[in-house]
């Protein structure tokens, strides 16, 4: 949120410019600009709107985009580079994308399990106990290891200490043509969801267990990779 209210202000600044000569605002910015504790001179101050080059009045569109690039991106790399805090944004994608788990062909249930995982939230809301070896505290690294995930996903530990984030940033963008590609997610998806909704029972241990399992998990995805796109077919 603080991103996006600093590119807000940046706009609401840039768009003063663009107003009639005898606007209320227009006839103020002299004014407000001669008080420096003013409402008006915080706005000057902020982050993205010092960034532009000067002259401001001058910022063309393609500018303005670049500059809040760069601006995000600096954000994002600050807040992975982090010491505290950062644990689950530094496994997701160094990237400004749209995480593909937002739009991938999933389950609700799917698509709920992946973003509380990307968040670092265990579904049930409250820790409880590992049902698999009795430990009093099912958190996120538990699980990783009691259940064997490195294992499962054939992810050397190496790597990555959390496999499952490792696969889901390598989710394709678009819908991949390479066969190795669509035969790895169509082999790897359906046991990614599998592990995902055996740490859901874990968290409902008192629920009926066999709401959690599905036939098919992951069908959806691996349907959808798995059809070719109408312009393969050409």
């Amino acid at each position: 949120m603080k991103e996006r209210t600093t590119i807000l202000q940046a706009k609401f600044l840039l768009s003063t410019y663009y107003l009639p000569d005898d606007a209320l605002l227009s006839l103020l910015i002299p004014y407000l600009n001669q008080h420096t504790k003013s409402k008006w001179h915080l706005l000057n101050n902020s982050t993205l709107w010092q960034q532009l080059p000067e002259p401001k009045n001058n910022t063309m569109t393609a500018t303005f985009k670049a500059t809040k690039r760069s601006y995000l991106m600096n954000e994002l790399s600050q807040k992975i580079n982090a010491p505290i805090g950062a644990i689950n944004l530094a496994a997701c994608r160094p990237k400004l994308v749209i995480d593909p788990i937002l739009w991938l062909p999933m389950s609700r249930k799917e698509r709920s399990r992946c973003i509380r995982w990307r968040l670092g939230w265990l579904p049930g809301g409250k820790i409880k106990a590992c049902q698999t070896c009795g430990f009093e505290n099912f958190h996120k690294n538990h699980a990783i290891s009691c259940l064997n995930i490195h294992k499962r996903l054939e992810i050397p530990y190496h790597i990555t200490s959390d496999p499952i984030s490792h696969l889901l940033n390598q989710l394709p963008q678009s819908k991949p043509t390479s066969h190795k590609k669509i035969n790895f997610w169509k082999n790897i998806w359906p046991t990614i969801c599998t592990i995902l909704v055996e740490i859901d029972a874990h968290q409902h241990p008192t629920s009926n267990q066999h709401q959690y399992f599905d036939e098919h998990p992951g069908k959806a995805f691996t349907t959808w990779i798995d059809n070719p796109s109408p312009h393969q077919n050409e």
